[in-house]
């Protein structure tokens, strides 16, 4: 008899495999169960609020877990605080499986990656797919085919074909595919796919697009502490203020990071705030660059 060290639900997705080389033996593998009581988030949570993270890499898929996940996620990357961040957490279940818990999730901030058969335990999973994140430097560029290192070469019973890792891609489940001998990623998506009305929503289905629009307000809020520190509020103040966004946009164009900028530099515009006589405000557009993540041709016989 096996016993997980750990007593909570990470024991569960610890994998076993059974090779038997004597002739006359069986083997029967029971999976994993009982372990219950994950530890409580909010200690955790409340010690890194102000570190001034970009990544969480989060070993508990329980409804509870990523919930609270997803809650101190929109905490210190909302407008107060302006810090942010995005969570990591792994799959090694079904796809039925993982679409639910996706779609309990439904968050824009929060990326499951699914490595279907895994012998490695969920938290391992999100440790490698969040490292390979993190080291992509653009957060414009896709993730596609990068490979994760240290993940294991599944049975191929439990490759997913196309269809299943575009159910996976259209239900906010990151797939992995293994590719000879190592694994790589499909596409990077977040779990978010419905509105708060419950209607489909593509508008951040990729994990680059939220981590672009946070480069971008950190890249027009660095230039504007720097340049407007101790300022006045006036109207040739706010001229200046909206000519420093313009030209963070031009350079941000340059990097690849948003497109258009001179197609929609008029919407740029900074005004005096109607119930704060102490406020500049400012609406930036900013058309993020998307991933070519499909190719699509007809070849047809002349």
């Amino acid at each position: 008899m096996l016993t997980s060290r750990n007593k909570g639900s990470a024991g569960n997705e610890c994998g076993l495999n059974c090779i038997i080389t004597a002739s006359g033996l069986t083997a029967t593998l029971t999976p994993m169960r009982g372990g219950q009581g994950d530890p409580t988030l909010d200690a955790a949570f409340s010690a890194v609020f102000a570190s001034g993270h970009t990544l969480i890499m989060l070993p508990y898929t329980s409804d509870e877990a990523l919930a609270k996940l997803s809650a101190h996620l929109d905490n210190v990357s909302g407008p107060l605080e302006q810090r942010g961040a995005v969570g990591i957490t792994g799959w090694n279940g079904t796809l039925a499986s993982g679409t639910t818990l996706t779609s309990k999730v439904n968050a824009p901030r929060i990326s499951c990656g699914w490595h279907a058969g895994s012998a490695l335990p969920n938290g391992e999973l999100a440790a490698i797919y969040g490292a390979v994140m993190a080291s992509e430097s653009d957060p414009a560029r896709p993730l596609n085919t990068l490979t994760l290192p240290g993940l294991d070469i599944t049975a191929q019973d439990n490759w997913p074909g196309r269809t299943e890792q575009e159910n996976a891609l259209m239900n906010g489940l990151t797939p992995f595919e293994v590719d000879g001998s190592v694994v790589r990623i499909v596409r990077a998506v977040s779990t978010y796919v419905k509105n708060a009305a419950g209607v489909t929503d593509r508008s951040l289905m990729d994990i680059t697009i939220i981590r672009s629009l946070d480069y971008v307000r950190l890249a027009c809020r660095t230039r504007y502490t720097q340049r407007f520190p101790r300022e006045k509020l006036t109207d040739a103040r706010l001229a200046r203020i909206r000519s420093e966004l313009l030209d963070v946009l031009y350079s941000l164009e340059q990097l690849e990071i948003v497109e258009n900028v001179d197609a929609l530099k008029d919407q740029l515009r900074v005004t005096r705030s109607l119930q704060d006589d102490t406020r500049a405000e400012a609406t930036i557009p900013a058309a993020i660059v998307r991933g070519l993540h499909v190719f699509a041709a007809v070849i047809y016989l002349m």
